[in-house]
Parts: C-alpha cells; sequence; structure tokens
C-alpha cells in the first residue's frame, strides 16, 4: 500500500470529521461548551493562540461567551522582539466567532468590535527575533486550527503610533476599519487626526492603507486642516518594513503651512503657506532622504532671526526685524545632508524682489543665498534718519553666507545700483550751513547710484560708492559701520557747482566747481555723535559783490576787487555737528587779495582765530608806513598782515580795523584824509549817490 497516498487522502477526510464532531458537540452539549468557554482555561488558550497568530504576547480580559460570540473588556499585548507590531491594547471588546473554519484549521472570528484601540507599529529588526524552539507535537495537533482570521475590524476610536525616520507619527481617534487579506490588513479611516513630525496636526478625511510583512502601502491619504484652516496635504506611496526600509511618496500640497517640515534651524525663524507636488524618496536603510519638487508660497515671514534683528540695530531701522513675503515661487531638492532652492522668485513687500538659489547644509549649518535683487526701496533699507530724505528705486546682486543663528558668523558681498535718486538733506545740516552764510538747496537728484558692499558679523564696509549727475557731479566713497558700535565714511566730491551756493544776506555770488574729501567717524553707535575731517576746493572759483568786497572798493577806492578770480581756493579743517575747526584757509587771487589762516566755532557760535590779509602795494598807498606796520609781510606780489579773528558767527569781529587806526594816528593829516573819505560814504549812503550795484 502506498502510505504516503493513504495519508494525503485520509488526514483530509479526518480533519473535516473532526470538524463535523466539533459542531455537533457544540450543538448538543451546549452546558460542557459554556462551562470551558469560561474556564480559565480557554482564555490562557485564546490568549496564546490569538497572540501567536499576531506574534505577540498578549492576555484577554474574563471572557462573556453567549452563542457563537463573544465579549471581554480588554486585551493588552506586546509585541516579540524584532516584529513590527510594538503593542496592540484594546478595550471593550465584541466578537462573533466561527466554528466552521475549524476545520481550514483557522481560528475565525467573523467580526471583532473594538470600543477603543491602541496600536504601535515599529521597524522590523530580524536579528532581534526569538529563536524558534519547536517542541514534540501532541497527536491531535494536526487537527487544530494554525493561524488566526478575522475578515473584519471595527474601532470607532483607534490610536497608532509609528516610527518615522526616528521620530513617532500618531494617527488619533481613527475611526477605523481594518480587514484581513490572507495574513496581512488592509486599514479605511474616514476621521480622525493626523499628528506627523513634518506636519502641523491635521484631520484626516479618507485614509487607506495596506499593511504587509514587508511594506506599509499608502493608497490614499487626504488630510486637511484643523479648525477652518485651508491647508490640505494627499498623499500616496510605501514604507519599506524590512531589509529594504526605503521610502516612495508624492505629495501634494494646497496651503500648507510649511515651516515644521523645513530643518531645524529654519524651524520657528521661517513659515508660510505652500502649494505644489512634492516627491519623497530615502535609501534602503530608511535614512538618507531624497526630495524635491515645485512649489509656490504665500504670505511667508521670517522673524526671530538674530541676523536680521542685528541689521535693523545696526540700520537703526526696525522695519527689518521682519520680512513678509506676499508670495514666491521655486523649485527645491533636498538631498538628506543639503537643502536647495532653485528659480527662487519672491517679493518682500516693499522691500525688494528677488530671484537666485538658496543652498543649505545640515552638516556645517551654513546657509548660501545667491541672489538678484530684480528691484529694491533704498529708503526701507535705511536708518530712519534718512529714510524720508530719500526717493530711490535700484537692483543689484547679493551673496550671503551664514548660520541662521547667529550673524556673527554670517558674511555678504553685494553690488546694488541705482539709476535715479533724489535725496533730501537733514535741516540740521542745511541749518548749520546757513551758520556760515550759506544757502544749500533742499534736496539734490542724482542720475546714477553704485555700491559695493561687503558684511561680516556686525560689521558692514562699502568697499565703492559711486554717485553721478546731470550737472556733472561726482561723488565717491566708502566707509563701515559695526553695529551699535562705530561708523566710518570717506567721501570724494567733485564737480559740484559753486554757483548752488547762496551766502546768508547780500548779492554776493561765487562761480567755480568744487572738489571736496571728507572723514566722518564715530566711535558711538550713532551717526551724528562723530567728527569729521574735510579738504574744500574750489577750480576757477570766483566771487562777485560780497559785502566785505564791496567794503573794500570803498575803503581802497578800486572797484577791482569787487571781482576775484582765484587760482587758489582751498579749505581745510575739522569738527563736529557742534563746533568747526577750519584750519587751513587758501585764498588766493593773483595781484589782488590772498587769504591764509584758520579759524575755529564753538558750540555757542563763538568765533576765533588767525588769518594772514595779502593786498597789492599799489591799493595801500593811502596807509603811511603800511608795508612795515600793518602789512610787513611779502610773499607773492603781495602786502600780507595778520588779522586776529573773534566774535560769533552772527557778528564777526576783527582787529585789522584797530592796527589801520595806530598806524593812521601817528600821521594826523592822514588820518584826516581818512576822515574825509568815511563822510564822502556816508553822504553817499544819505543821498543814495552810491551805486551799490556797481
Amino acid at each position: 500500500m502506498n502510505w504516503r497516498r493513504f495519508l494525503a487522502v485520509a488526514l483530509p477526510v479526518l480533519a473535516l470529521l473532526a470538524g463535523l464532531v466539533a459542531a455537533l458537540a457544540i450543538h448538543f452539549g451546549r452546558p460542557a461548551l459554556d462551562r470551558w468557554t469560561a474556564s480559565p482555561e480557554f482564555q490562557d488558550m485564546l490568549s496564546r493562540e490569538v497572540s501567536k497568530s499576531m506574534k505577540v504576547d498578549g492576555q484577554f480580559g474574563p471572557l462573556k461567551v453567549t452563542g457563537m460570540e463573544a465579549d471581554t473588556p480588554s486585551y493588552t499585548s506586546e509585541g516579540w522582539p524584532g516584529e513590527a507590531i510594538g503593542s496592540l491594547n484594546a478595550e471593550g471588546i465584541h466578537g462573533v466567532f466561527n466554528p466552521w473554519a475549524i476545520l481550514r484549521r483557522v481560528w475565525q472570528v467573523d467580526l471583532i468590535t473594538i470600543e477603543r484601540g491602541t496600536f504601535a507599529l515599529r521597524m522590523p529588526d530580524d536579528s532581534l527575533k526569538r529563536p524558534v524552539t519547536k517542541g514534540r507535537k501532541p497527536w491531535y495537533a494536526i487537527f487544530m486550527p494554525t493561524r488566526f482570521y478575522c475578515p473584519e475590524i471595527v474601532c470607532p476610536s483607534a490610536q497608532v503610533e509609528f516610527p518615522f525616520q526616528g521620530k513617532t507619527g500618531r494617527l488619533r481617534d481613527l475611526n477605523l476599519k481594518a480587514r484581513m487579506i490572507g495574513r496581512d490588513f488592509e486599514y479605511f479611516a474616514d476621521a480622525g487626526r493626523f499628528d506627523f513630525p513634518l506636519f502641523p496636526e491635521m484631520n484626516v478625511e479618507e485614509l487607506n492603507m495596506f499593511i504587509t510583512r514587508e511594506q506599509v502601502d499608502i493608497r490614499t491619504a487626504r488630510l486637511s486642516g484643523i479648525g477652518g484652516d485651508p491647508g490640505r496635504v494627499n498623499i500616496s506611496g510605501r514604507l519599506g518594513m524590512r531589509e529594504d526600509k526605503s521610502i516612495r511618496a508624492k505629495v501634494e500640497v494646497i496651503d500648507f503651512p510649511f515651516g515644521r517640515a523645513l530643518p531645524a534651524e529654519w524651524f520657528e525663524r521661517l513659515d508660510g503657506r505652500l502649494t505644489g507636488k512634492l516627491a519623497w524618496e530615502t535609501d534602503a536603510s530608511g535614512l538618507k532622504t531624497a526630495s524635491d519638487g515645485i512649489v509656490k508660497l504665500r504670505d511667508v515671514e521670517v522673524r526671530g532671526w538674530s541676523w536680521l534683528e542685528n541689521l535693523a540695530l545696526m540700520h537703526d531701522n526696525p522695519d527689518l526685524k521682519i520680512l513678509k513675503v506676499p508670495q514666491a515661487r521655486c523649485s527645491f531638492a533636498f538631498d538628506g545632508s543639503s537643502f536647495h532652492i532653485r528659480k527662487l522668485d519672491a517679493t518682500v513687500g516693499d522691500l525688494l524682489s528677488f530671484s537666485g538659489d538658496v543652498d543649505y547644509d545640515s552638516q556645517d549649518h551654513q546657509t548660501r543665498a545667491n541672489l538678484t535683487l530684480d528691484s529694491f526701496d533704498l529708503k526701507s533699507w535705511l536708518p530712519v534718519d534718512f529714510k524720508p530724505r530719500i526717493h530711490a528705486q535700484g537692483h543689484g546682486d547679493v551673496f550671503w553666507k551664514g548660520s541662521w543663528k547667529d550673524p556673527l558668523q554670517s558674511t555678504a558681498v553685494g553690488k546694488l545700483f541705482i539709476p535715479a535718486c533724489t535725496y533730501r538733506f537733514r535741516p540740521a545740516f542745511l541749518n548749520s550751513l546757513k551758520r556760515y552764510g550759506v544757502e544749500f538747496p533742499e534736496d539734490i537728484e542724482l542720475d546714477g547710484f553704485n555700491v559695493h558692499f561687503s558684511q561680516a558679523g556686525p560689521r558692514f564696509d562699502v568697499s565703492h560708492l559711486g554717485v553721478t549727475s546731470r550737472r556733472g557731479l561726482s561723488l565717491e566713497g566708502y566707509g563701515h559701520w559695526v553695529a551699535n558700535q562705530s561708523w566710518e565714511m570717506n567721501v570724494d566730491l567733485q564737480g559740484l557747482d559753486a554757483g548752488m551756493w547762496r551766502p546768508k544776506g547780500g548779492k554776493g555770488r561765487v562761480q567755480g566747481s568744487v572738489s571736496l574729501k571728507g572723514q566722518w567717524i564715530s566711535g558711538k553707535a550713532k551717526l551724528g555723535d562723530g567728527r569729521g575731517t574735510a579738504n574744500l576746493r574750489v577750480e576757477n572759483a570766483r566771487m562777485t559783490d560780497f559785502g566785505f568786497q564791496k567794503s573794500l572798493a570803498r575803503f581802497l577806492k578800486t572797484d577791482e576787487v569787487r571781482d576775484l578770480q582765484f587760482r587758489d581756493f582751498e579749505l581745510g579743517g575739522e569738527g563736529d555737528v557742534r563746533s568747526l575747526q577750519i584750519k587751513q584757509v587758501r585764498m588766493f587771487a593773483p595781484g589782488k587779495m590772498g587769504l591764509e589762516g584758520g579759524i575755529q566755532t564753538g558750540a555757542d557760535g563763538s568765533l576765533s582765530g588767525t588769518v594772514w590779509l595779502g593786498l597789492p602795494a599799489k591799493w595801500l598807498e593811502w596807509l603811511p608806513e603800511a608795508q612795515t606796520t600793518v602789512f610787513p609781510r611779502k610773499k607773492e606780489g603781495l602786502c600780507w598782515a595778520k588779522v586776529r579773528i573773534s566774535g560769533t558767527t552772527a557778528k564777526m569781529e576783527q582787529d585789522l580795523t584797530g592796527q589801520i587806526m595806530r598806524a593812521l594816528r601817528r600821521h594826523p593829516l592822514s588820518l584826516i584824509g581818512l576822515g574825509f573819505r568815511a563822510a564822502s560814504w556816508w553822504l553817499g549812503d544819505a543821498l543814495g549817490t552810491y551805486d551799490d550795484g556797481k
């Protein structure tokens, strides 16, 4: 007899007979069955068999069996080492048992309802699994069920925890349904909350997952914002669970608040809304991430960033503390260690619109931004004192590198160009000029303005400042300032029309082209607390009909002095907003006049100093011994007198008149002649015969 063929036929028949016997026993032996199902032995046996089929160590609470239905208050379990199930705990369990499935050697419960369940998943690890110990099976083992099966499980309040790249995600309060397909589960949910490491908490609208030993297949996940938030997310993909732990996901986001999805260094400093389609992938280890996509952003806000706060402090400009970006778009890629933004196109409120690329390296925590400033409003970036006095739009390029956390670790270089600019001078500056008898225009229009700058930590350097205007004006400069510490500015001004100046009172005019080289240094945070030096030169200088020229013309009886053309016209000095010291004066009109020396003004408007006044000898013939007393110095064809200056800027005093009077007292006849000259001046003024307009 062929025993193998006999057993192959006989064993299934025996199993079928055993099932029939069991079914008859259930039907006709009800009291005995009830006693057995209520016994601790049955509870332990059911706990053991069900737990073994799910690869957990678990225990049912007391069972209450009514017919083919059973109720138990709880089931608690802990997953076997290395298995995908970390734990499964349930409360309020009701099950409908199918005894006929025993014929197929299956523990089958046609329906399980669970009032509340908590399910924890973990990454499987075969190296941690228990070694399989195979003992001697009893003779009836061939008739006993070998696995558990339930076609439908319902839990209106399920909690699921799952690992994601070293963090924990949670599904809470799910209205969950599950069904077994073979030994695997497919899950459905249409309500609940999604708490994910890279997302804000969101509502679950639809969830369909199929979990096998090898992977989690997310067929559909539709999420929406909480409390009317417009954010929506649609996800599909797979998560490997064994040797291949890779992730493949496609994500569609609509008005999604993206702050939490950014690297940790950017979190809490950058947020906004994002719409786009993303791809998320990892390698087989599940650790090295790659992601890319094309997105649109709106209502982006950069805040709490110390670099911005220090920039605002450096510029004395609170508008720079928070950057608001109403709209932007870009493509991006993330390779696990570096975050790359490409084709970024954004508008930052009234500050600027820009485009370019941004890279972030999680290894050195450095951000690199290479941006083209398509347009910017200059006054928005300037200190508060400058804002109301400038109107200019410009463009340029900026490269920035550094740490988001510490501005002392950041650097920047850039070039800016402003094709047109109107600058209005500070009233205090104009008033200070008026103190010296100068009327200056309130504003100036410039044709071009370019700046080369760099920034290293709290220090900001302007290596080149260039300005041009239609009137031939040009300005070049450089300087730096250190946040909350110091300022330095250096300027070289060429081509300023001296005719723009108007002396205080009178009809005098100055002509010529002004050049000015100056430096302003402040050892304090405020620019106005500094002190400056300057050298001023006027090419082709000409002075006509100033009050002092008219007085000299009447006194010297020559009109030549009313029109002075200077070969040299230079001033050099230093000062601050309160006082000015003109250390060097050099004004020389060949054959007519010269002036050299220095003058100092005080904070109270006081004047002091010494100058040398040079006049030709022919104009001094009326003064006896002029070249030996009052004008003893001979230089450059002129006779020079030493004059001491005093008084105030409103009323200057000098001792030249006193020197002349002392010389005249030694020559009474000349003094009488001077008296007749003074009388003629008085009569000319009184009768209106003196022509002041010559």
